[in-house]
């Protein structure tokens, strides 16, 4: 046998088992603000899991939800993140710093170049400096004392790269490698080919050399072991351990297995990515790989569960269904019906092309180059699969064109009338299909298929469903019926009220402790005993309401309650499936004989394979924090402790939680201990606004809590309220010194005879007036009533009533000139 053939078999055999591998899924981000070029050349990540991009409008930050602007003076093409949090941009024709000044987060310049077209491309943290890098000058930052040092290339030949290799740095230019040591540079090679290294990392022991001709080397001492990836590589990212992300100008990105030295995974315009030119790569917090192109953002899982099968070539229309068959995926289409197939590439070997080989030669035998999926079309249906049905043993096939059997390599048409939906009866070999309302009826025997009679014409019939009874389920507009069979035809033995008159499909599944009709009100268990629907208030409670619901051909049912999707098995057991949340509009769904889940997603038409036992919520985490305050008509950054002046007794916070996947949808909630004793609904809205705070002390806490029930709390923020002026203790004291000078003098006054009887008339009254008038807006400040201005004019009277008796006691202590004080040099005889 032919080596190649044997090779061949070889290799069909390992894909055989293994199955097709399917593609990462691509999630897309774009900024919802509109009129700017926010095409990105560089991304990183802070501290607290916030993705910042340089772009030519400035720079953009993100959490997974809210995108914020901050405007830059020229375009920007670097950004870094140092250890401290601080952020640095790189600009055309100069450099700055972002900082958060009282009116919000700001570029601060740091220096420019004096040739404007010159582009900061490159920036990188030396510990106690920032090196900003353009193709001619390097520029060092020391953020300590702000001094600015500046560099030029060794050679005059542009610079390509900067490099911080174990404790030295090393300059990259076009002809030569350089190490930069005390301000002087020092030619060195680094390898042994005298290949110019532009990017060189290490994860733990291992590291990868980016050359300037776009290679990619493994580095052993100081030799290099090229990876033959079959790319000009433009950059290159770890993104764990054994894995890293090469990027390229012209062919998207490709996932490399370290360990294996080969390539696990490609992410370009055949996988989902909007465009092949990859304008910059960055990983997260989460392992996810980010890409910059000109449409925007897209982030890639390599821990994701799900794979996607239908980016390989053959399958066309809108996916209605799906199913796995004799080992091999069935897809069902509007455009016809679709199964997954081997497709071998041979070549013929160099020498076998020429005219002058023999043919007997064993060069002659074509060689194997690749092994890949591909969808074909099965002959025999050229328009849409509403239904597949496994039917003891034999798919059938429900069609516009009418009702097929498959046997896993041809197609034969059973019955001409169009078929929506199959259903298959139990302890029976009868099978009932559905459309236009109608019900048809047929048995198979001996491999044949025979139609029986059903009845029931005049009844309009949406679905149907047949449970271990023997009866047949229909569900109409009005009524929910259910049927006995004979071989005459169908008789009503059950009717309940059913009121349907949107057609809805609800999913019917029997379940070991009965039968269930789940519409989006509810799951309904019907009561054989009392014929009746009632609402299962348990399953309310554990499985939440019925946002979506399917029913799964092969075991139970899926619901989705606008979070998360579970799955019901015919034990009543419930299983979430996490990462299943980003896909809340599924078409179709149902487990595979591994355990596995296929789905076929709505938004995107596409088809998916959730892997088994490979999802956890462990690893969709991230920390909630304070993106800012804003308080006394300024921005601030997080404080333990914050005063408030009484004309300025308000505070806004915004918090966050980076969830770039779209599958945390976190929501926050608060309360302000000292005011209210409940915390605040919970709400996806992450501004918390306290207007007209009273005087006083009071705690701020916050909180959030993700869609697996995890909370987290962020640390508290003390709100101390200060009165105004006039309700202070050294106010108080004032006044009241104040008011016992008045008192003296016009007592001395009275006593003195002053022959002024003007004055001392109208200090008196003026003395007496201030007092009385204190007292009674002091009286009012502690007695408040949110009533009418009719009831506040009684309330005055009445506290002037009660202050009037202590008017004419003090106006007679005055008048009379006895003041209980006893003065120096002067004896009380009376």
């Amino acid at each position: 046998m032919p080596k190649s053939l044997i090779a061949a078999l070889m290799l069909f055999c390992s894909l055989n088992i293994i199955g097709q591998n399917g593609d990462y899924p691509i999630t897309h981000h774009e900024a919802n603000i509109k009129g700017l070029d926010f095409t990105a050349y560089d991304l990183t990540f802070d501290q607290y899991g916030l993705m910042y991009a340089a772009t030519s409008a400035g720079i953009l930050r993100y959490d997974g939800v809210y995108w914020d602007f901050i405007e830059t003076p020229s375009a920007t093409f670097s950004v870094l993140v140092d250890e401290h949090n601080d952020i640095y941009v790189g600009a055309m024709g100069g450099f700055g710093q972002l900082e958060l000044t009282e009116s919000g987060l700001k570029y601060e310049e740091l220096g420019t170049d004096s040739l404007l077209n010159h582009q900061f491309t490159d920036i990188l943290d030396a510990g106690d400096s920032i090196m900003f890098v353009n193709g001619d000058i390097i520029f060092v930052y020391h953020p300590g004392n702000k001094q600015l040092n500046k560099f030029s290339s060794p050679d005059k030949w542009p610079i390509e790269a900067v490099m911080e290799i174990g404790d030295s740095y090393y300059v990259t230019t076009r002809i030569a490698t350089y190490e930069w040591k005390a301000g002087s540079f020092s030619e060195a090679s680094l390898f042994e080919n005298g290949e110019l290294p532009i990017k060189v990392k290490s994860q733990g022991k291992k590291t990868l050399v980016l050359d300037y001709d776009g290679a990619i080397h493994i580095q052993s001492n100081n030799s290099l072991e090229t990876l033959d990836l079959g790319v000009e590589a433009s950059d290159f990212m770890w993104v764990n351990d054994s894995m890293f992300i090469v990027s390229t100008r012209n062919h998207g990105s490709l996932l490399v297995n370290y360990d294996l030295k080969k390539v696990s995974g490609r992410i370009n315009y055949e996988t989902g990515l909007p465009d092949d030119e990859i304008e910059a790569i960055e990983v997260d917090w989460n392992q996810g790989i980010w890409f910059a192109h000109q449409f925007g953002f897209s982030r890639v899982d390599p821990n994701s569960p799900v794979a996607c099968l239908s980016n390989i070539e053959g399958l066309q229309g809108n996916l209605v269904t799906s199913d796995v068959y004799q080992g091999k995926v069935i897809i069902g289409s509007s455009s016809g019906l679709f199964r997954a197939v081997q497709d071998s590439i041979f070549e013929m070997s160099e020498k076998a092309t020429r005219l002058d080989q023999s043919s007997n030669d064993e060069d002659d035998e074509p060689q194997l180059k690749e092994v890949k999926w591909i969808y074909e079309r099965i002959p025999g249906i050229n328009n849409k699969v509403n239904a597949l049905q496994n039917h003891h043993g034999m798919l059938l096939v429900g069609t516009n064109e009418g009702l097929f059997e498959y046997d896993g390599e041809i197609l034969e048409k059973i019955a001409s009338e169009p078929v929506r939906k199959i259903e298959s009866l139990p302890r029976s070999r009868q099978f009932v299909t559905v459309d236009e309302f109608k019900v048809h009826r047929f048995e198979y025997n001996n491999g044949e298929y025979t139609e029986l009679p059903f009845g029931l014409d005049d009844q309009v019939v949406v679905s149907t469903f047949g449970d271990t009874k023997s009866i047949v389920w229909l569900v109409g507009t009005e009524k929910l019926s259910g049927v006995g069979l004979t071989y005459q035809g169908a008789s009503t033995l059950f009717e309940v009220d059913f009121p349907n008159r949107f057609m809805e499909i609800p999913t019917i599944c029997e379940l070991d402790k009965g039968l269930y009709f789940i519409t989006s009100q509810g799951y309904f268990q019907y009561n054989y005993q009392k014929n009746e629907l009632v609402l299962d208030e348990g399953l309310m409670k554990d499985l939440g309401k019925p946002v979506q619901h399917k029913g799964d051909p092969n075991n139970g049912f899926w619901v989705y309650d606008g979070k998360l999707w579970k799955h019901v098995a015919k034990n009543g057991e419930s299983t979430t499936y996490p990462y299943l949340s980003l896909f809340p509009d599924l078409r179709y769904i149902h487990q595979g004989d591994d355990g596995g889940v296929y789905f076929i997603n709505s938004d995107d038409n596409k088809f998916y394979y959730y892997r088994p036992g490979s999802d956890s919520d462990s690893f969709y985490d991230s920390n909630i924090f304070y993106k800012h305050l804003f308080a006394k008509s300024a921005y601030t950054p997080y404080l333990q402790q914050v005063h408030l002046d009484y004309d300025q007794n308000y505070l806004r916070a915004e918090v966050g939680q980076p969830d770039y996947l779209g599958l945390l949808k976190v929501e926050y909630q608060y309360q302000l201990e000292g005011m209210d004793d409940e915390w605040s609904e919970w709400s996806d809205n992450n501004h918390i606004n306290l207007n007209f705070l009273p005087e006083g002390k009071f705690t701020l806490k916050v909180r959030s809590r993700d869609v697996f029930g995890r909370v987290q709390s962020i640390d508290p923020i003390l709100l101390v309220v200060d009165p105004p002026y006039w309700q202070t203790t050294w106010f108080y004291f004032l006044e009241v010194l104040f008011f016992a000078t008045l008192v003296l003098i016009s007592t001395r006054l009275n006593q003195g005879k002053a022959t002024n009887r003007f004055l001392t008339e109208g200090l008196t009254v003026l003395t007496i007036v201030i007092i009385i008038e204190t007292l009674q807006s002091a009286a009012g400040s502690f007695i408040q009533f949110a009533t009418s201005p009719f009831i506040d004019f009684l309330i005055n009277l009445c506290i002037a009533l009660v202050i009037f008796p202590l008017e004419l006691l003090l106006k007679k202590i005055i008048k009379s000139g006895k003041v209980p004080v006893k003065l120096k040099g002067s004896k009380n005889k009376s």
